[in-house]
């Protein structure tokens, strides 16, 4: 699915029945639509509370940031508060489509402005269309008027030929467009056909991690150019597969009995060295994240019956957080993952929820795979990065751990602050890292 195909969303959310909202700032203003609770000028604080306001299950436009760089705020600061606004969302169910400002030419504290885009890119923002590019008003920050009208348009009659699948190829998810489910069902009985199992879910339509893992592993057998790890398939890889024969020993998906490929990722070395290595700078989130303990929850309550859990049950015990003592959020265990971040990575890693425990060995996975996936682990093993660029990536993710002006990306969200200043991070990693051979 490509987020930038809006009328597909649209049509989808028309069939769920779903209430469309748009918020942010100018640019949401500008786009219309019937619940539009944008206001101009507004930056992310406002727009968080216009978030507050959005019914569960809705789908939501969203834009925001553009205000807080003319204001003075820090590329990496607006991405985290971007992403947790994203994050209050899909704890309320909703869909999320984020419209990505344009860099202008006349904005105050201009230079700021392309960092800032690459920020919340690299923050795990689902990006649903980037507004670069377009017309530009006389003032320098604004796009003409036709840039935004039909971006979101709830009332109208809208539908999607049936050949863009076959003329484009297709692209994983979520979301699934109903318009593709019958092309992906042709894709996903072939790709079983040629011996790569797309996993417990079966020929269901929808190109997921599992179909991911699966087109991947074809692409690997058949040389074919495999950059974003299955997640796409050309109109034309379609077609030439159609031809292929069954390799003698297919490589696996990871999905043959349920799995999740461990989890997409190349494996870490099993050197003792690497493997210590991770272990401490697991030891040393949890220390400042939640004292060490796996069946911590937001406020200092611990309830052990956590760890018992499959990650459905987690996300369900998450909507009662009001009921743990002194709590501020939904964020739960050793590495404290809120509810929408929790459903978001294990997604990412394509675990089964509904079997999956949230036990002491899986919370430490997931951390690993989090780190892998956002904050250049594999770098800082390898040496190509030093401690203070890795913490900076961990303060992205983890809100006791500082950034390099000694404070939490986080401080003032939900009573966030750093555990640890910022230089004695460094020294912890410095320590950890000089150990790998």
């Amino acid at each position: 699915m490509r987020y930038s195909d809006f009328k597909i969303v649209e049509t989808k959310l028309r069939e769920a029945e779903a209430q469309v909202f748009v918020i942010g700032d100018s640019h949401a203003k500008a786009m219309g639509g019937s619940n539009n609770l944008a206001a101009n000028g507004a930056r992310l604080s406002a727009i968080a509370q216009q978030a507050q306001r959005v019914p569960n299950g809705s789908v939501v436009y969203m834009t925001g940031g553009h205000n807080d760089v003319a204001g003075g705020s820090q590329p990496q600061v607006i991405a985290s508060q971007v992403k947790r606004i994203i994050d209050s969302l899909l704890e309320k169910d909703c869909d999320i489509v984020y419209i990505l400002f344009p860099e202008g030419t006349s904005n105050p504290n201009q230079e700021n402005m392309e960092p800032t885009r690459r920020a919340i890119r690299t923050a795990g923002v689902p990006i649903g269309q980037d507004l670069e590019g377009c017309s530009l008003q006389q003032d320098g920050i604004h796009c003409g008027l036709s840039s935004y009208s039909g971006i979101v348009n709830d009332n109208a009659s809208v539908t999607r030929s049936d050949s863009n699948a076959e003329a484009d190829g297709l692209e994983a998810g979520p979301p699934y467009p109903q318009e593709d489910r019958e092309a992906v069902r042709a894709l996903q009985t072939k790709l079983e056909e040629l011996g790569y199992s797309v996993g417990s879910t079966g020929i269901d339509g929808k190109y997921g991690p599992r179909t991911s893992r699966a087109v991947s592993a074809y692409k690997t057998d058949f040389n074919v150019t495999n950059s974003d790890r299955g997640r796409s398939i050309s109109a034309e890889e379609i077609t030439a597969m159609q031809s292929a024969e069954k390799k003698d020993e297919p490589t696996s998906t990871g999905n043959e009995a349920g799995g999740s490929a461990r989890y997409d990722l190349p494996p870490l070395s099993d050197r003792t060295d690497v493997q210590g290595a991770v272990g401490e700078v697991l030891d040393f989130i949890g220390r400042y994240e939640a004292q060490g303990y796996y069946d911590k929850r937001n406020g200092g309550s611990r309830d052990p019956a956590i760890l018992d859990m499959t990650i459905n049950e987690v996300l369900r015990y998450q909507n009662n957080r009001r009921s743990w003592p002194r709590s501020a959020s939904t964020a739960i265990g050793r590495y404290q993952y809120t509810q929408g971040t929790l459903r978001w990575v294990t997604g990412l890693m394509g675990v089964d929820r509904n079997t999956q425990k949230f036990d002491r060995d899986f919370q430490d996975e997931l951390c690993t795979y989090d780190m892998r996936n956002r904050c250049k682990l594999d770098d800082w093993l390898a040496g190509r990065i030093e401690s203070d660029e890795f913490v900076n990536e961990l303060a992205q993710v983890w809100a006791s751990i500082p950034n390099s002006s000694n404070r939490s990306q986080y401080r003032g969200i939900a009573g966030n602050r750093r555990g640890i200043d910022f230089s004695n991070a460094v020294a912890q990693l410095d320590r950890i890292q000089t150990g790998i051979v």
